[in-house]
This record gives structure tokens, C-alpha cells and sequence, in this order.
């Protein structure tokens, strides 16, 4: 999620595809143009070549803007007889040439962007949990770099989480390209200073179609859909490839046939931006191949959803999950603990119905599931996603109320005496009556989802690349 800070902005990315997604739709950046028409587009070039992902590595992008004056075109543009004579007799040359927009506005100002980047190679084997704990103290540190103030709290937590985090922090702006810093507030206030005694530049414009100008032709535009289909399934493979060449416990033989399968992903690139006749989607032997270097990636890492235990509630009749996030699943599980009743004898080995209800915010109830319990034997009330923060439970013993369902949290009635036990030390009665209750053990085990880019892709989680 993106993060909002007046003239300042940050991201966190997870590849080069998701990184240029970012620059392109969030800073206005023309693909178009080249590379050395603007601030905007010399800059963001060197971010994405200067700057590598991978598993081990937790990325923030930010950036400071100052808008100092825009200026737009007076009157609707006119294209020119040559651009109408390119357009009607090679309209793919015209698309290639001058694009499918034409600038309308610039904007004049002052403007830098921040690689903020943790290397956590060193707490791999840590849970997701630790994880995100780092990724948030990160995003607080950022934030506290880019003035603002954090609470005595916050200000602690991401002290304690990066202590032994290798940062590195880089800059690219006006007359600067890939320095390092800014690491405190000071030297991002030293750095606007720096950035302020400059003039401006052009940092961002405005494109409009070429349907809004003045003597728009009736000849039909180039549709590059096909190309742009087509570049977007060779980036892929061309992120997953860079995430996996820049892991550093990549095996050789994994890395040298990355490096071949990136060799052929990137001609395949150049044909696609040159709009060459020849240029194509990957094939499904393609895909195949690009399929197992991403399996032996898995493999060779290790990479699977780890499931963990939490310590078990064995009197609260509640369960609270709020500080468990980021689950793929969770599993509810109870079992029944006191097995003799006051006179020392078991309890009949007739189940109870134990009944699992969700508790939204404002406390009222929804039950999930009723599931029998018996002596000795663990029951799962609940294995799938995690629907809420808090849960309930309930015990009925149907013979009790007659087979009538009842509300677990009534106010209970008052508890009748244990039946004796028979002559010759047979045993009688239900397992419980009334509103005694017997001692539960309530488990819950999570599995955490797996952040991996690639994992995720194979797995179909719903983000191959963002």
C-alpha cells in the first residue's frame, strides 16, 4: 500500500516490472520519449537498472516533489502534414515514431526519489511474521527520514527490528544519481537544501490522445494491444529471472541457465519494442522451461507455507487471533481434558457438541460450526481462512435441554449434582448437565502465506507480478 506524506510519497515494490508499474502510473513517466528528454525519464531509467530484487530483499521507493509552475498549450495542437502523410501510409510507423499521446502540459520543479532497500539474507529461516515486522519498522524509519514525527513507541519498535538490518539508502534527483543517503532526517533536510539552490526542471507532463487534436485524421490509429500483450508476458518472465539472479544462495548451474533464459527473453524484448514483424508471445514450451528454472528456484530454497502452533487456551472459552496476520490458513482444534466426574469415575463416552461462533467488532455472533466431541480424541471445529479476529465457543449436550439447541452464553442455570455411580462400578448419566461444563483444551495452528514473488506465481496466489 502506498503511503501519502504531503509532497512525499513511498511504495514498496517486489520486482523491476512492479517497480517501473510504479514510475510509469504514479509519476507520470512517458515510455515514448527518450531516455533523455526530461528529469523524469533519465531518472527513473537509472532506478530500474541500478536496483535489484530477490527474496532476501525488502524494497521502498519515495519520493519529494515540488511543483514550482505548469504550463499548458494554448490552443489544440496541429499535427503536422508530414505526421498525416507517416500516419496514413504507415500508421505502425507512426506509433513507433510519435506514440499513440502527445504532450499537452509540463510541469517545472524540483524532485528526487529514495531506494530504501533491507538486505534480511541473514533472517531467512525467520517466520513471515518477523518479516512484516521488519518491512513496518522500515516504512516507519522512511517515514521518520522524511520528517515525519513517530511516537516514543514507533520511534522504539523500528529501533529495535532494524538493529541488525544492513540498510542501504540511495538517491536520484537533480545532479544526483545513485548517491548514498539520506539515513536520517538531517541529511534529507540537507539534501532538500542542496535540491532548492538548483533551478527548475521539467519533472512530470501531461498526454492526451491524438483524437483531441485540432485536424484529426479520419485514418484509423495503429492498435498496439498485441505488442503491448506481448511485452507484458516477456517482462514477466524477465522479473522472475532478475529476482532469482540476484539471490546470492542460487546454485551455479540454476544461475548459468537463468542467465541463458534471460539472454533470450531480452532479444525477444527488442523485437517487441521495435515492433518487428516476428515479434511474439511465449510459446508453451517456453513457458514450460521458464516453469522449471522456477521450480528448481523452489526446490533449491527450499520455499514452503510453514504452519506454527499457538500455545493452547485451556479455561478461556474465547480465542483471540488480532495479532495473527498474513495467514493462508488456520485450523481450530478442541479436545476434552477432565475425563472423571467428583465420584473419580469417566464421563460417558457420548460426545458433546461443541459450537464455534465468529465475533465481529461490534460483539455480536455468527456461528460457523457445531462439532461433536468425544474423550481423548482432538476434533477440528474450524481449518480454513481466517474470517475474523476473534472467535467463541459453546457446549451443548444435547440430552440436557431435551435435544433442544440452546444458547451457549445465556446465563447459566444452576449446576444439578453428579449421578452416583451404579452398584458394581458401572457408569450412568450424560457427559455434563446443565451449565457444568466440561475442562476444554482449545488449539489453533496457523499457515503462513509465502511472500516469495515466485512461490506465489507457481501457485497461482493471485500476484505472478505486480
Amino acid at each position: 500500500m502506498p503511503g501519502i506524506m504531503n509532497n512525499t510519497a513511498y511504495y514498496f515494490v517486489d520486482s523491476k516490472k512492479d517497480l517501473e508499474d510504479k514510475l510509469f502510473y504514479n509519476f507520470t513517466s512517458n515510455l515514448d520519449m527518450s531516455p533523455d528528454t526530461t528529469l523524469k525519464s533519465r531518472i527513473t531509467d537509472a532506478i530500474v537498472n541500478n536496483t535489484s530484487f530477490s527474496a532476501d530483499k525488502i524494497t521502498l521507493i519515495g519520493y519529494w516533489k515540488q511543483d514550482d509552475r505548469k504550463f499548458f498549450s494554448n490552443e489544440l495542437p496541429i499535427m503536422t502534414d508530414e505526421g498525416l502523410s507517416i500516419l496514413k501510409n504507415n500508421p505502425k510507423l507512426f506509433f513507433k515514431t510519435f506514440g499513440d499521446k502527445y504532450v499537452s502540459a509540463v510541469t517545472f520543479g524540483k524532485m528526487f526519489f529514495v531506494i530504501y532497500q533491507a538486505d534480511i539474507s541473514d533472517f531467512s529461516s525467520y517466520s513471515t511474521r518477523a518479516k512484516n515486522a521488519i518491512k513496518r519498522a522500515m516504512e516507519l524509519n522512511l517515514k521518520k527520514i522524511f520528517g515525519v514525527r513517530l511516537s516514543a513507541q514507533e520511534s522504539a519498535f523500528a529501533g529495535e527490528r532494524l538493529a541488525d538490518v544492513n540498510i542501504r539508502s540511495s538517491v536520484y534527483g537533480t545532479n544526483v544519481s545513485n548517491s548514498s543517503g539520506p539515513y536520517t532526517n538531517d541529511d534529507f533536510n540537507d539534501l532538500l537544501k542542496s535540491i532548492n539552490n538548483r533551478p527548475s526542471e521539467i519533472i512530470s507532463w501531461d498526454l492526451k490522445s491524438y483524437s483531441n487534436i485540432d485536424n484529426k485524421p479520419e485514418d484509423s490509429f495503429y492498435k498496439a494491444t498485441d505488442y503491448l500483450t506481448m511485452a507484458d508476458e516477456w517482462n514477466k518472465h524477465s522479473a522472475f529471472l532478475n529476482y532469482i539472479l540476484a539471490n546470492s544462495k542460487v546454485s551455479f548451474d540454476l544461475l548459468a541457465d537463468c542467465r541463458s533464459a534471460e539472454d533470450k527473453v531480452k532479444e525477444q524484448l527488442e523485437m517487441v519494442r521495435s515492433m518487428d514483424s516476428d515479434a511474439r508471445v511465449p510459446s508453451t514450451r517456453e513457458n514450460v522451461n521458464f516453469g522449471d528454472l522456477y521450480k528448481r528456484y523452489i526446490q533449491e530454497m527450499k520455499i514452503s507455507p510453514k504452519t506454527y502452533m499457538i500455545p493452547p487456551s485451556e479455561k478461556s472459552m474465547e480465542l483471540d487471533l488480532s495479532s495473527i496476520n498474513d495467514v493462508d490458513s488456520i485450523k481450530i482444534e478442541c479436545e476434552i481434558k477432565n475425563k472423571k466426574n467428583f465420584f473419580g469415575y469417566y464421563y460417558s463416552n457420548k460426545p458433546i457438541q461443541v459450537i464455534l461462533y465468529i465475533v465481529d467488532e461490534d460483539g455480536n455472533l455468527s456461528e460457523v460450526s457445531t462439532t461433536p466431541v468425544y474423550q481423548m480424541q482432538a476434533a477440528t471445529l474450524y481449518e480454513g481462512i481466517k474470517m475474523c479476529d476473534k472467535f467463541k465457543l459453546g457446549v451443548w449436550d444435547p440430552k440436557s435441554r431435551q435435544g433442544e439447541k440452546p444458547d451457549p452464553f445465556a446465563t447459566p442455570t444452576p449446576t444439578p449434582p453428579p449421578v452416583a455411580p451404579r452398584p458394581g462400578g458401572g457408569r450412568t448419566g450424560v457427559f455434563f448437565s446443565g451449565s457444568r461444563i466440561p475442562e476444554l483444551k482449545i488449539t489453533c495452528s496457523y499457515t503462513e502465506k509465502v511472500n516469495d514473488l515466485i512461490w506465489m506465481y507457481l501457485h497461482d496466489k493471485g500476484k505472478s507480478v505486480k
